[in-house]
């Protein structure tokens, strides 16, 4: 959490989850606003921003959805 999301290190992470989640997604199309959808998600879902904060730390979610959103830009 204390990385920029726009560094090369934290958007290689970013392209290396998209990159695994939709090898292993077994031929199921996820739809073209997918990862959009999942950025505004982390970024204003309270339930996403509890789960992910509890799990990761305070912040956790908002830093996910801008990385997310900044890859997607």
């Amino acid at each position: 959490l204390s990385k920029d999301v726009e560094s090369d290190e934290i958007q290689a992470t970013v392209r290396e989850l998209i990159d695994f989640c939709n090898q292993n997604n077994n031929g199921l199309d996820v739809g073209e606003n997918y990862w959009g959808f999942m950025a505004e998600n982390y970024l204003t879902n309270p339930v996403f921003i509890n789960v992910t904060d509890k799990k990761y730390g305070e912040g956790a979610s908002e830093y996910i959805g801008k990385a997310l959103q900044y890859y997607l830009g």
